[in-house]
């Protein structure tokens, strides 16, 4: 059995590396081969210069008709968040592929979504609607694909791979209790939701401080703040640093439909965690004692005082948010239920 993988962009991108690029190893464990395609290598890193824009733009024309090219030769076409032409799918269903679509976040959503214009959303809506499988993270997200009329939609959370993100001792850092963040320039406005609980318990506790992994910078008076770049060769030593990881949302559409991938990463690092309960945070922090959910400034307030003052409590939560991430959200656990979309 082959498969033949369109992806959104590089393995540098969260989405097609969860999604994509990290199940290779265990597909090929059980006799599947894959190919992969990059829909946009440039994807995030578009240039300004016009000249290289233009050929930016060419080379990704070219790994289009690369990928339908291949697609002659493969059964199983497994497209990862990228809006293909309605005659492309006509053309795979009218071929008899087996069309998979996966996407991870609420992209329906067109005033939170840059990239979904009419033409996009017209594009997606008939995907779904002609996919034979469509995988995605979430109940809103699957509910959404239903409503465009494919009632084979299973929902597949992260995965997380747990044998990449794996606690490690920490020495506590010369006493300071590490309150962390994991991200991009484009999330960073999230950070504004916990900026008055953060000075809030910078009064109370002189040992704290706060480590960001790829945001944008984010002062806060009172409060050590260290930015980090994100790299996939330091985010696992920088996401061991913390103490206890945040994950702040707001309660819209757009993150109703989020992946909860940050709170899987703390989880699988033994990290506990406070987050905002909506979407499938609410179901994760409901899985078990993994941390806590903050709604209000007081809630995140009470939160992060327990946690800085527990160190016991830390430990306790973290190691039973490593055994959930083993369990539910590891690619040992998802692997098969991928694989049932092949034929």
């Amino acid at each position: 059995m082959k498969v033949l993988f369109l992806t959104l962009a590089s393995e540098n991108i969260a989405s097609s590396r969860t999604r994509v690029f990290q199940y290779i190893p265990y597909l090929l464990a059980n006799g599947i081969k894959s190919k992969i395609i990059i829909n946009d290598p440039y994807y995030a890193q578009r240039s300004k210069i016009l000249i290289i824009k233009i050929l930016q733009s060419i080379h990704k024309k070219i790994n289009n008709i690369r990928f339908l090219f291949f697609s002659f030769f493969y059964k199983n076409i497994f497209i990862q968040k990228v809006y293909l032409p309605c005659w492309e799918i006509r053309l795979f269903r009218f071929l008899g592929k087996n069309i998979i679509y996966d996407f991870d976040d609420a992209i329906y959503v067109t005033d939170q979504n840059q990239n979904i214009s009419k033409r996009n959303l017209k594009r997606l809506n008939y995907t779904l609607s002609k996919a034979n499988w469509v995988i995605v993270e979430n109940d809103n997200n699957a509910n959404y694909a239903q409503k465009c009329g494919n009632p084979k939609t299973i929902i597949i959370t992260g995965p997380i791979e747990c044998n990449r993100y794996i606690p490690q001792d920490k020495p506590y850092h010369e006493n300071k209790i590490v309150i962390g963040w994991i991200g991009s320039p484009s999330t960073t406005k999230y950070l504004e939701i916990v900026r008055k609980p953060l000075q809030n318990i910078a009064l109370k506790f002189a040992n704290i401080k706060l480590l960001l992994i790829g945001s944008n910078p984010f002062n806060l008076e009172g409060l050590e703040v260290e930015i980090y770049p994100w790299t996939l060769n330091t985010e696992v030593d920088l996401l061991s640093k913390f103490d206890i990881g945040i994950m702040p949302l707001y309660h819209d559409i757009w993150c109703a439909g989020k992946g909860g991938y940050k709170l899987l990463q703390y989880m699988a690092m033994g990290i506990p965690s406070i987050a905002t309960p909506v979407g499938i945070n609410d179901k994760i922090l409901n899985m078990g004692n993994i941390g806590f959910k903050a709604n209000s400034d007081q809630e995140w307030i009470n939160a992060f005082e327990i946690l800085i003052n527990n160190k016991e409590l830390r430990i306790q939560m973290g190691k039973t948010a490593r055994k959930l991430a083993l369990t539910h959200f590891s690619y040992e656990r998802y692997t098969k239920d991928l694989m049932n979309c092949f034929i």
